[in-house]
């Protein structure tokens, strides 16, 4: 077994399917397939950032790695839109709770096996989540109106998130995708809309405030661990 071992700060993801157990056992494998596809993607499109492939465990349970903590609200948000895009008919979406700091090994066949400060602390918070579906903590030097800024940042967007239907919610994906309005109405699932109706949903979303929200979390982040590296 091959393992890494990493010096600089990086983000663990745990996240599990809130409503899973609504799904028949079809929709059960059809969710599995779907965390596959959604993991491919996700490493073709953000390479730099995504160290290994999404662990998925208990069927309805998953781990991701990030070189690039300021990047993990992004990815984030990139899960849970294409997960209740998915699932329409059955409010299916995802808790993730956001663990950022050290590691001390990860194994290369199998990431969710790695230890260290930030798989324990991504972990622990999942454990501890409530009715929020996103929560984030840091296991570094931290100082306190930054990171209780990116918190407040977080649940926000998690409460914006939350309330968005499915429609709203592949809007978001396909354009986060770096997809224009046309684009996305022609690669709309199940079938083509008009660009008006994607333009409503995004505008029904939110989305350009939501996008300021994910850019200030980027500065923020990124600034807290630049200073603890130094």
């Amino acid at each position: 077994m091959t393992v890494s071992t990493y010096q600089n700060v990086i983000s663990v993801l745990t996240g599990d399917i809130v409503n899973s157990r609504k799904l028949s056992e079809e929709e059960r494998k059809l969710l599995y397939q779907e965390l596959l596809h959604l993991s491919s993607q996700l490493q073709f499109n953000h390479s730099d950032t995504i160290l290994y492939p999404m662990s998925i465990f208990r069927g309805d349970s998953w781990q991701l790695i990030l070189a690039h903590p300021e990047k993990s609200l992004e990815i984030c948000m990139l899960i849970r839109t294409y997960i209740i895009s998915r699932f329409p008919t059955r409010k299916i979406d995802s808790r993730v709770a956001i663990g950022i700091g050290k590691v001390n090994f990860i194994p290369t066949e199998n990431a969710a096996a790695g230890d260290g400060p930030a798989f324990l602390l991504s972990g622990i918070l999942l454990e501890s989540m409530g009715y929020e579906r996103m929560a984030i903590g840091f296991d570094l030097k931290q100082d306190l109106i930054e990171t209780t800024t990116i918190c407040s940042l977080v649940s926000l967007i998690d409460q914006i998130v939350t309330g968005w239907s499915a429609s709203q919610a592949q809007a978001v994906f396909l354009t986060m995708q770096g997809k224009n309005q046309s684009e996305s109405a022609q690669e709309w699932e199940p079938q083509a809309i008009s660009q008006t109706a994607v333009s409503k949903n995004l505008k029904a979303s939110g989305w350009k405030n939501v996008k300021k929200n994910l850019l200030v979390f980027a500065m923020l982040v990124k600034y807290i661990i630049e200073a603890e590296e130094k």
